[in-house]
């Protein structure tokens, strides 16, 4: 099942094979973070003005269906940075 925001963002989307997935936007509509509750795993996005993506980290989870529960011991955050400079 996919439920959108009144907006028509992607909330969330849970399926009978156990996946349950949630999404949290910015005000401008872009992917804020996407909480994968089925494997545990947490991704969160940054964007600069012109909506060209600067960071995605990864995440973990000591419990996977909770964000609070914090990173497992056993995973770094990976930091990408992303860049439109390709001369």
């Amino acid at each position: 099942m996919v439920l959108l925001s009144r907006a028509g963002w992607l909330t969330s989307q849970t399926a009978d094979t156990g996946q349950d997935i949630a999404y949290t936007h910015f005000n401008n509509g872009y992917v804020q973070s996407v909480h994968d509750k089925a494997l545990g795993m947490y991704t969160y996005y940054e964007y600069d003005y012109n909506g060209n993506k600067t960071f995605e980290g990864y995440i973990s989870l000591k419990n996977a269906a909770s964000i609070a529960s914090g990173a497992s011991k056993n995973l770094t955050v990976l930091k990408c940075q992303f860049s439109n400079d390709f001369t």
